[in-house]
Formats: structure tokens, C-alpha cells, sequence
């Protein structure tokens, strides 16, 4: 997989991508200062990634590292929800194909907690001696869920359905996520997916 050996770290170059905020452009920095060793991809790069006919851009494996609330709101398809906090990075590399390269792509709200993750995985990485991990590249989502959902970027619901709403984290953060799109889920409609029980 070539194109993942060097991807786009920029805000982007779809129409309209590179319209970001000086908010989420603040966060993105602030972000990269306080975890300089994650290693970014942009949106545009994720999404020609997810779209390539090529059965290498096949195995990318998505982790939401957002809680279970906000998963249960909306989330790229195929993507796992974990705790950033608690996950065992071991664990994590364990879980990966041990017949092929795969690439990990982190996200949240806005990045801070899969910045924290890739870090986390990305050290853990650098001190193991085990095979698998020299095949797998980790990478975090710059500006995550809030920037691929204000590009209008497709996300499901727990039932797997297109959706353009995401949660967005508290009031604080959300100022990040264009207004039309929050919601705060319907926590009588959880029970679809079993990471939303």
C-alpha cells in the first residue's frame, strides 16, 4: 500500500475541505503539540483510501475512540468502537490480521483521544519485539469525526444507515461541528448495534 507510506498530513484538498476553522485549526495544532509523535492522515486521504478499488486500501481498520454515547450517535462504517483510556495496546495488535499489512486509523471527535491512542500504540510498537507489529502502520484521523462530518463525508448509525448527524462531545467542543449536525442521539434506538446497549 504505497499511497499509506506517505500520507497527506495538510487540511485538505477537496472543494471545500480546506475551508477549516480557526478553532479546528487550533485544536489540530494544539494536538500535534501535545502528541508529536502520532502520525496524522487528512480526511481527504482517509476517504480515497475507504473508496480505492484496490484490495490493499482494504485493510484499513477503523477505531472510534469516542465513548459509547457518542458512537451510538453515528460513526464510519466498519469501524470498532475502543477505550482509549483503558485499551491494552497488546491487545489491540493481537486483534489485528497476522496475514497481511494493516493500517490502523484512529478517530474521535476532534483527534486528542486518538492521538492518544496511535502514541499509546505507536510506542508500544516501537519496543515490541513481536512480527505482526512490523506490518501494521497507525495513524490518526486529523480534525476526526467533527471535520469528516462538516465535509459531508459519510458516516451510519447504529442500524448501519446513512446518517449526517454526529455527536458533538459538549458545547465547548462542538462549537467544531457545524450546528445542523449535532444530535444527541435517541437513547431508545441504541439497541442496534451492540457496542450501543
Amino acid at each position: 500500500m504505497a499511497e499509506a507510506d506517505s500520507p497527506e498530513t495538510s487540511t485538505g484538498s477537496k472543494e471545500g475541505s480546506n475551508k477549516v476553522g480557526f478553532g479546528m485549526r487550533a485544536a489540530i495544532k494544539m494536538i500535534r503539540v501535545k502528541f508529536p509523535k502520532a502520525k496524522d492522515i487528512n480526511t481527504d486521504t482517509l476517504d480515497s483510501w475507504l473508496n480505492s478499488k484496490e484490495p490493499a486500501q482494504n485493510d484499513i481498520i477503523l477505531m472510534d475512540c469516542r465513548d459509547e454515547g457518542e458512537y451510538c450517535v453515528s460513526h464510519l462504517q466498519g469501524a470498532q468502537r475502543i477505550d482509549w483510556e483503558n485499551a491494552d495496546p497488546q491487545h489491540i495488535i493481537d486483534s489485528l490480521p497476522k496475514d497481511q499489512s494493516s493500517t490502523v486509523v484512529a478517530y474521535c471527535s476532534i483527534g486528542y483521544r486518538s492521538a492518544a491512542l496511535v502514541e499509546k500504540l505507536q510506542k508500544h510498537m516501537a519496543k515490541s519485539d513481536k512480527g505482526p507489529t512490523q506490518k501494521c502502520k497507525v495513524y490518526n484521523l486529523e480534525g476526526s469525526l467533527f471535520k469528516w462530518a462538516n465535509e459531508g463525508r459519510a458516516m451510519v448509525n447504529p442500524s448501519g444507515a446513512p446518517t449526517k448527524v454526529c455527536h458533538p462531545y459538549n458545547t465547548v467542543w462542538g462549537k467544531m461541528l457545524n450546528k445542523p449536525l449535532w444530535s444527541y442521539g435517541d437513547p431508545s434506538k441504541a439497541n442496534s448495534s451492540p457496542d450501543c446497549v
